[in-house]
């Protein structure tokens, strides 16, 4: 809190606040909770930017806790999210939908990965399953390879080596689909 209260005054004037993200924010729950508390007695507004992989009474007790909520979405089929993520997203959507019910704004966010979930089908799909859920805007975050470089350095296998990062323009017909559903499209967070 001591660090944060230095970027006190910018936040006054700005009317910005704390983003809590990762990692994955959900996963020191207690701790996450126990911050926002410290923050709001502070006057400081929390966002939190959170896979949403997480027990329901877990998530409940942190978004309460927030002024806003960033949540990415990876793969609309529960299949291919398991493929890519190990985890289905059966989950994931259950506590989208509940935040979707609470009293704060709500962003969804896809990352688009190349091969996984950037095809034009897959911005259809989305489209149906954010219509479904809820969801009036959507942030697109273009693939890049600013954690390559990580790998290396931990000396583990890289999937997307080599895999060229996506350009802004790269999205702009998965955002036309999106578009085109009724949906507020921003491609980059």
């Amino acid at each position: 809190m001591s660090e944060i209260m230095k970027d006190k005054p910018f936040y006054d004037r700005s009317g910005g606040g704390v983003t809590l993200s990762g990692g994955e924010p959900l996963l020191q729950a207690e701790f996450v909770c126990a911050f926002c508390d410290a923050l709001h007695a502070s006057g400081i507004t929390v966002a939190i930017e959170t896979a949403a992989n997480a027990p329901s009474d877990i998530f409940a007790s942190v978004l309460k806790k927030c002024d806003q909520a960033l949540i990415d979405i990876k793969h609309w089929n529960e299949e291919s999210h398991l493929q890519g993520t190990g985890v289905d997203n059966r989950q994931i959507l259950a506590n989208i939908r509940y935040a979707f019910k609470q009293n704060i704004p709500v962003t969804l966010r896809i990352p688009v990965i190349p091969g996984y979930n950037d095809s034009a089908t897959d911005a259809m799909a989305f489209a149906s399953l954010l219509k479904e859920l809820g969801a009036r805007d959507v942030q697109l975050l273009p693939f890049h390879q600013l954690g390559d470089n990580k790998y290396d350095k931990l000396n583990t296998a890289y999937a997307y080596s080599g895999v060229s990062q996506l350009l802004d323009e790269d999205l702009k017909e998965y955002a036309g689909i999106l578009s085109a559903s009724g949906l507020q499209v921003q491609i980059g967070g």
